[in-house]
């Protein structure tokens, strides 16, 4: 079994302000805003753009945001993933293998 993809949910109905500190994403098929703190927001931009593994996510965020790639992070990063998940703004990609 590889390693989960993810990719964000219909990345072209998703509708984006920012402040300082904060986004704010307005997500078209659900009709929901969601507010999202400067982790959330990296991840679920990064994803807009192509299907990441975990491990490509983590690494890349972690070079973007300044912060050490280590088991923290990854806890850190998962918990994020997870969140995200649950609001439905991004989705596993379906395995390309058999």
């Amino acid at each position: 079994m590889g390693e989960a993809r993810w990719s964000a949910v219909g990345p072209m109905g998703l509708h984006w302000v920012s402040w300082s500190t904060t986004d704010a994403v307005f997500h078209a098929e659900t009709g929901e805003t969601h507010l999202l703190s400067e982790m959330p927001s990296l991840a679920l931009r990064l994803l807009q753009t192509e299907a990441l593994s975990t491990e490509d996510l983590c690494v890349r965020c972690a070079a973007a945001s300044g912060n050490t790639d280590d088991g923290p992070w990854r806890r850190k990063m998962l918990a994020v993933l997870n969140s995200l998940e649950d609001r439905e703004l991004i989705e596993r990609c379906p395995s390309t293998t058999a």
